[in-house]
């Protein structure tokens, strides 16, 4: 049996934060301990809530998601960090993985990719698909070399 992953969402937009939330929130191995909007209140929560992921935007008003990555790998390098971003270019994958991050998401990938981005953070949830990430260089989602994906979830639309 799984344990159930404790999981902060930072994002300065309120809405990826509530709907991210509420179906992060439908999975029963999953729960979504806190929500914040930007960098500050990502470390500070961090401190206070303990969560297992951390489900983190990466350009936010003041310090960037890179910036607050390190923070919180310092102080809690337990805690495992996914950058979830609109846009991401090779140089800032290569520095956020560098940084800390398992991995980095795109908001257009699917609730399923995040989710098995989610659970394969925990050795007691083993990966066995993730939606479009594909390999390191892909243009759309990074997923670690050691979770490659042997095919893909369908989305929940689908």
């Amino acid at each position: 049996m799984h344990r159930t992953l404790r999981v902060l969402i930072i994002d300065d937009h309120a809405i990826i934060r509530e709907i991210v939330g509420q179906l992060l929130e439908m999975e029963q191995d999953l729960q979504v301990v806190g929500k914040g909007v930007n960098a500050d209140e990502a470390v500070v929560l961090t401190d206070r809530l303990q969560p297992d992921v951390v489900v983190l935007d990466l350009r936010m008003p003041g310090k960037s998601g890179i910036d607050v990555l390190g923070d919180i790998q310092r102080r809690h390098p337990q805690v495992r960090i996914i950058i979830y971003t609109s846009l991401i270019d090779p140089e800032t994958t290569r520095k956020a993985l560098q940084a800390g991050a398992v991995a980095c998401l795109l908001k257009t990938d699917s609730l399923a990719t995040l989710v098995e981005a989610i659970r394969s953070t925990s050795v007691d949830h083993l990966p066995q698909h993730v939606g479009n990430a594909t390999n390191a260089a892909s243009p759309k989602s990074v997923w670690p070399a050691m979770q490659m994906p042997s095919q893909a979830i369908p989305s929940l639309a689908s």
